[in-house]
């Protein structure tokens, strides 16, 4: 793909051998002539199609670098080394090789620190390491700045937004990405290039919010300006996210048509075949829904034909065999759980267990290294099915263990683990009885009072009288009193400057205010009076019980059910099932 935003280079997969680095490297004859910022063109736009190329023209600058002394160049040898090594997936070749360039740069080349940086913060994000990637970009963002470097700070911003997408904050991820369209009108700031990969980042964050009009507008946007500018990089993406959408609308015979096109399109601009391996699991997704389910087994055995034949080089040209050196894409595991549901389906119990191994396997060798993370859609399609799916396979691997010589014994310590479970259950059952009457003396007590205060634990110590003199203070808590009385706390945008604004003053007085009156900070403030109304209506309206815990969240100004219960929780040392049910069981 084109080099316009970090967040592509963790789908893009192309073959390479080790970057030895040795001085008994022999420069090609094709390449004598070339100039460095000749060969640096040629590795920046082969490492893209085809890395084997790419990491030739990079040892060939490498060694000319280092002969001529020339420092600059050198360093940008490991830059071009460490990114292939990302590309193909190696995560300590990687790190090792921008970290040789890091230790040869100095002030006087920050703009080359900028790159390198971005490449390793790009691999620990790649790799679940998010405080290591988010050291780096910001990194990144102040050198940028320093040399008013506009494309340097697109792609630090750029990828700070993409660690809120990994991190499932969409909504502040397609805030930055909104604004950042705003300034790819001008071509002037950001290229055409870089506009499309913004595109292809707001298609992602609407596709994984399941925000189907929106991803829409922008994968038919995408299709369109890649197609004007001839980037047809970016068109597979466009082709992938379209097909995608089209599976979540139910239609798969056309979401087929649209993975079809997507690969194609790679098979005709990659020279290596590995960015199809995710198309060729969405297709064999796409099979399995349509219950075709030999189709599916064909289109994952296509995926491992270039899986097997990518190793098959590895193994010709590495001298060293590693663990690391073996290409394990992260689809890999989706294709043995999609193979295990299809034998399933198609009643082979012999290869569904047999690849259940495998599966089970591979999933826990995972877990023990460093190991790509998924930054696909994968876990989002047919998330019932797949869940439900583990759960029989699951109870499958009970079952057979239970099988065993041992029977007995473990039926034995599963009968004194049961007694324990049960005492500690009992246990912990009365503590919640006492604190549940407890709590509802509390609420008693609450519904007596017309001005709430705080429900804790009796440990807490006890409030500080706090004597408050002043005209504006004075104003403030009776605004206090109003918003509380109005129940605005339970609009979900209740902020410190919504409520400052509802008392007629500013956010920092108000905090102020706050703090030393109730002694609390406002975030507490505003849980407090949540829960309590939460309390008492639950208390008094048997309707309100019958509510879903999420309907009653939404009810009461949160935005999300386990915040709810979080806050509910820590509150009352309930959660708000067993308070319901204790209300429900005395009015019954």
């Amino acid at each position: 793909m084109k080099q316009v935003l970090p967040f592509l280079y963790c789908i893009l997969f192309s073959c390479c051998s080790l970057f030895a680095q040795e001085e008994n490297f022999q420069i090609p004859d094709s390449l004598a002539d070339k100039t460095n910022p000749e060969l640096k063109k040629l590795a920046k736009i082969a490492r893209y199609r085809n890395l084997t190329n790419a990491t030739v023209y990079t040892e060939t600058l490498y060694k000319r670098a280092t002969e001529q002394q020339n420092q600059i160049d050198v360093i940008e040898s490991f830059f071009y080394f460490g990114h292939i090594a990302f590309l193909n997936g190696e995560y300590t070749q990687t790190i090792s090789q921008i970290n040789k360039g890091i230790a040869l740069a100095n002030t006087d080349q920050d703009s080359i620190l900028r790159k390198l940086y971005a490449v390793r913060g790009n691999t620990y994000e790649a790799y679940g390491q998010y405080e290591a990637a988010l050291e780096d970009y910001e990194t990144m963002l102040i050198i940028a700045k320093k040399y008013k470097d506009t494309k340097g700070i697109l792609i630090a911003e750029t990828s700070l937004a993409k660690l809120k997408i990994n991190n499932k904050q969409y909504h502040e991820a397609l805030k930055a990405y909104r604004n950042y369209y705003k300034i790819s009108n001008d071509s002037t700031q950001v290229s055409k290039n870089s506009r499309v990969s913004i595109i292809i980042a707001m298609s992602d964050i609407f596709l994984k919010m399941e925000a189907l009009d929106s991803a829409r507008v922008y994968i038919d946007l995408g299709l369109k300006e890649s197609k004007k500018i001839d980037d047809k990089d970016s068109a597979c993406y466009f082709y992938t996210y379209d097909g995608i959408y089209e599976y979540y609308k139910g239609d798969i015979p056309k979401a087929l048509e649209k993975f079809e096109k997507a690969r194609k399109l790679i098979s005709v601009i990659q020279s290596e075949q590995k960015l199809n391996i995710e198309v060729f699991y969405y297709m064999a997704q796409c099979h399995f829904a349509l219950k075709d389910y030999q189709a599916s087994i064909q289109t994952i055995n296509k995926a491992y034909e270039i899986i097997r034949e990518e190793n098959s080089k590895r193994e010709a040209n590495r001298a060293q065999k590693s663990e690391e050196s073996y290409y394990t894409p992260y689809e890999h595991l989706y294709f043995k759980e999609l193979l295990v549901r299809c034998y399933e389906k198609l009643g082979d119990e012999k290869n569904r267990d047999l690849y259940w191994e495998e599966y089970s396997k591979l999933e826990l060798e995972s877990n023990k290294k460093i190991y790509r993370i998924n930054a696909s859609i994968y876990e989002l399609l047919d998330r019932e099915e797949r869940t439900a799916f583990i759960e029989r396979q699951s109870n499958r691997k009970v079952a057979a263990e239970t099988q065993v010589e041992y029977l007995y014994y473990i039926l034995g310590l599963l009968c004194v683990i049961g007694l324990i479970s049960y005492i500690l259950y009992r246990k912990k059952d009365q503590q919640k009885e006492l604190a549940y009457k407890k709590l509802i003396e509390k609420v008693s007590a609450l519904e007596a009072k017309s001005t709430p205060e705080i429900i804790s634990d009796d440990s807490t110590s006890a409030k500080k009288t706090v004597s408050i003199t002043d005209e504006k203070a004075q104003a403030i808590l009776k605004g206090l009193k109003k918003f509380e009385a109005q129940e605005l706390y339970l609009d979900s945008n209740c902020s410190l400057r919504f409520v400052a604004k509802k008392v007629k003053t500013n956010a920092t007085y108000l905090s102020k205010i706050i703090n030393e009156e109730k002694e609390i900070s406002f975030t507490d403030y505003i849980n407090n009076l949540r829960i309590q109304y939460t309390l008492k209506r639950l208390k008094s309206d048997s309707l309100f019980r019958a509510y879903s815990i999420k309907s009653i969240s939404e009810e009461v100004g949160y935005k999300s059910a386990d915040s709810f219960t979080k806050h509910f929780k820590k509150q009352t040392s309930l959660y708000p099932s067993y308070y319901i049910k204790k209300l429900n069981q005395e009015e019954a």
